[in-house]
C-alpha cells in the first residue's frame, strides 16, 4: 500500500477547458505553471507546467472561479494513462484534482469588491432581554445566529 498525493501551487496557463463526458460528467482540464523553489547555474528561477484535470462539482469550480493568471492552490494525486492518436499509442501524466484553494483570482477579488462596496458594516447582534417562556422559566434570544463556515469541497472522481 502506497500514498499517492500532490500539491501544487502556481497560475494557469490558460483559461479552464470545460466540457462534459458522453455520460454527462463535467470535465475541466488546464495546464499549471509551477516555479521551481531553487535558481539555475543562470541565477534564473525554472516553471514546471503540470497539466491537471478535475471532475464533477470540482470542475464546475474551476471553470467559474479561475482564469488564466489565477493563483491557485491544487491537492490530488498522480496518474498516468495512455490514448491513441494519428495511429501512435501515447502516454500523459497528469494530476487528478480533488481540491482547490483560491488564493488569488480576478473573479474572487471582482466579487469581494462589489459585496464590500454593497454590504453595510457588520454589527454586534443584539441580545433580547431575558423573556419568560412558561411559570418560573426564563430564556435569551439572538435574532442574528450565523450559519456554520461550508466545509472545503474535495470533489469526487466518477471512475
Amino acid at each position: 500500500m502506497g500514498t499517492n498525493l500532490t500539491i501544487l501551487e502556481g497560475r494557469l496557463t490558460r483559461d479552464v477547458k470545460f466540457e462534459k463526458t458522453p455520460s454527462g460528467v463535467p470535465v475541466a482540464s488546464f495546464t499549471l505553471a509551477v516555479q521551481r523553489n531553487f535558481k539555475n547555474k543562470d541565477g534564473e528561477r525554472e516553471t514546471d507546467f503540470i497539466r491537471v484535470v478535475a471532475y464533477q462539482k470540482l470542475a464546475d469550480l474551476f471553470a467559474t472561479y479561475t482564469r488564466k493568471g489565477s493563483h491557485i492552490n491544487v491537492v490530488g494525486r498522480l496518474i498516468s494513462r495512455k490514448y491513441m492518436t494519428d495511429g501512435a499509442e501515447r502516454t500523459i501524466t497528469e494530476v487528478v484534482a480533488e481540491q482547490l484553494s483560491l488564493l488569488d483570482s480576478a473573479k474572487a477579488s471582482k466579487d469581494a469588491q462589489i459585496k464590500k462596496e454593497t454590504t453595510p458594516a457588520p454589527q454586534k447582534p443584539k441580545v433580547v432581554q431575558e423573556v419568560p417562556l412558561f411559570q418560573g422559566q426564563a430564556t435569551q434570544m439572538n435574532p442574528e445566529i450565523l450559519p456554520p463556515e461550508p466545509p472545503l469541497y474535495t470533489g469526487e472522481n466518477p471512475f
